[in-house]
């Protein structure tokens, strides 16, 4: 056996692992995510209140923009103590992200080669910063647009007059509103409620509920920092040598679809959100296809 053949053996048995060895290093790595999640949720908890005022800008400037009055509603008693937990949660997510890929990309690198597993570790902070990057460009870019949408699109419809046609006559003479309903002297009569000029003229008055709010953001925060994560994996799959340079460009046009529809999918059914998730998106996989062409030389990437 050539002494080539016996390295190549060699190198395969390190790398060669059992089911339930796998199985453990799985749980191994979820445990350590898990505690992760916790610490962070304890500090997310102390600075809860900053972290929903940061989340509460995109919609405070679109009510603003609107002329609508800057606050969120709960309607139940334990509402704002489970959003506020939720909240610190789904923060703590964001904030042990590294933490999280790190051991995400320790998980994968078990199953590769001694030569595979050193650019892996190179993809921890890549990974992370281009998660973090997606929900902090959702929130700061995307949010306040969606929000500004859907809250123009509900004051479309105006209050119309009442005009005085049969109909209207109708139901007066039915409902008995021919009576007299001025004021007694003696009564004070009660103020109209505070309302803006555009709540005034608009028959939908809008009423954001804070638990319905946050869901919506942080999940659209999530799938952005997700989609963020495409040029590594293109590079991830060129690099390995699953899938060539050449395959990457000519299913282009297939990738564009497939990205419009997943984009249709995460976000909301207006074209605004869709557009800014798939955008990104497509120039981040046009990126992860120039970071191969830039090392395939030296990498070595096979071709057709």
């Amino acid at each position: 056996m050539s002494e080539t053949k016996k390295n190549t053996e060699a190198i395969f048995d390190e790398t060669r692992m059992s089911l339930g060895q796998h199985l453990d290093e799985l749980r191994s790595r979820i445990i350590k995510c898990l505690y992760g999640i916790a610490v962070a949720f304890v500090v997310c908890l102390i600075f809860c209140s900053e972290i929903i005022s940061f989340l509460a800008q995109p919609l405070l400037w679109a009510l603003d923009a609107n002329g609508l009055d800057k606050q969120m509603y709960v309607t139940a008693l334990p509402e704002f103590f489970l959003t506020y937990i939720k909240i610190s949660l789904y923060a703590s997510i964001f904030l042990v992200a590294p933490w999280i890929f790190y051991q995400l990309w320790g998980f994968i690198a078990t199953g590769l080669y001694p030569m595979e597993k050193k650019f892996v570790n190179t993809f921890v902070p890549f990974s992370a910063i281009l998660f973090l990057m997606g929900g902090l460009f959702f929130i700061t870019v995307v949010a306040p647009i969606t929000c500004n949408f859907f809250i123009d699109f509900a004051s479309e419809i105006k209050t119309p007059e009442l005009n005085d046609n049969f109909t209207t006559r109708w139901l007066n003479k039915v409902f008995d509103k021919d009576v007299d309903l001025t004021t007694p002297e003696n009564v004070t009569p009660t103020p109209p409620p505070t309302t803006t000029p555009n709540e005034q003229n608009s028959l939908i008055r809008l009423i954001p509920k804070l638990d319905q709010y946050v869901s919506l953001v942080m999940l659209l925060a999530l799938a952005f920092s997700i989609g963020f994560q495409m040029p590594l994996v293109v590079f991830f799959l060129g690099r390995l040598g699953l899938v060539r340079i050449e395959t990457f460009c000519e299913v282009r046009k297939y990738v564009l679809l497939g990205i419009f529809v997943l984009s249709a999918v995460m976000t909301p059914p207006d074209i605004i959100s869709q557009v800014a998730l798939s955008l990104p998106m497509y120039v981040l996989y046009e990126l992860g296809i120039v970071m191969l062409r830039f090392r395939a030389k030296s990498i070595g990437l096979p071709r057709e």
